[in-house]
């Protein structure tokens, strides 16, 4: 194959787009949902709030008693968390596990 056919041979990868804004030029972040300093949030959703995380109903839950624990600052990920944050949602699962094996318990 000579080198100019096969630069155009689709060896099945992804393509990268092109788009209007320049290499290394920041596009603004849409405003976070679950951010509770976002004027949008569903502030009625919220269940608990701790000194790091919060509790809150999702709109759409997966499973019946569906909780979210999130943080109260912006923070992408459990990994970039503060420990202080990890701390506080280890605490807000366990309480939540404790609630769930108790309504279970009484349940039977």
């Amino acid at each position: 194959m000579s080198a100019e056919v096969e630069d155009n041979v689709d060896r099945g990868g992804r393509k990268r787009r092109r788009n209007d804004n320049t290499a290394g030029e920041k596009v603004p972040a849409a405003p976070c949902w679950f951010c509770l300093s976002n004027v949008d949030v569903e502030k009625h959703l919220v269940v608990a709030v701790g000194d790091s995380c919060y509790a809150a109903m999702p709109k759409g839950p997966l499973v019946e008693d569906h909780v979210m624990v999130l943080s109260i600052g912006h923070i992408q990920s459990i990994v970039a968390a503060p420990e202080d944050v990890r701390n506080e949602l280890q605490k807000f699962k366990n309480a939540f596990t404790l609630a769930a094996d108790k309504d279970s318990d009484l349940s039977s």
